[in-house]
């Protein structure tokens, strides 16, 4: 197949790249030049298929993290914690600083403000209130008033976010 396509080849660049225009058949069946050829058709097709592979690991990784569970690093006390973001229950602010409310009944207390704590976050986040973000994924129950984000636990929704109620159902 290699000697055939190679051939070819160098019947094309004899005729085309070369312009003879005497059919010398000794000159075409050359076996340095078709190997050349042949060598030649490898590379090449080597060459795409590494770039073929290149996107394919590309779009690979990128499924993969667009599944993936978000890991959230978060300072607190000049400690960084990692939390997957699936254990946040919901995020408390009060002026600069953000309470991240865990499964685990653990809370974490950052430096940061509920504004740019939420941009960290997937966009399973949404912000009900002006001191409230919760995880969608965990709720129990809502109404356009609250949401109960764990057994007995209800956040008020603000009037200015009433519209997020819509999203999360």
């Amino acid at each position: 197949m290699l000697f055939i396509g190679g051939a070819l080849q160098r019947f094309s660049i004899y005729f085309f790249l070369e312009q003879n225009t005497q059919f010398n058949l000794v000159e075409i069946l050359n076996i340095s030049l078709i190997l050349r050829a042949a060598v030649l058709i490898n590379t090449t097709v080597l060459l795409l298929l590494a770039v073929k592979i290149l996107f394919l690991y590309f779009e690979e990784r990128a499924s993969k993290n667009d599944g993936a569970i978000k890991t959230v690093e978060i300072k607190s006390d000049k400690r960084y914690y990692k939390v997957n973001a699936d254990e946040i229950l919901y995020l408390e602010g009060l002026g600069n600083y953000t309470t991240y409310h865990l499964r685990t009944e653990k809370k974490i207390i950052s430096y940061i403000s509920l504004k740019k704590a939420l941009e960290k976050l997937p966009s399973s986040f949404k912000r009900i209130h002006k001191s409230y973000v919760v995880n969608s994924q965990n709720l129990i129950s809502y109404n356009q008033e609250s949401i109960e984000i764990k057994p007995g636990k209800f956040l008020p929704i603000g009037n200015s976010y009433k519209d997020v109620v819509n999203q999360i159902g």
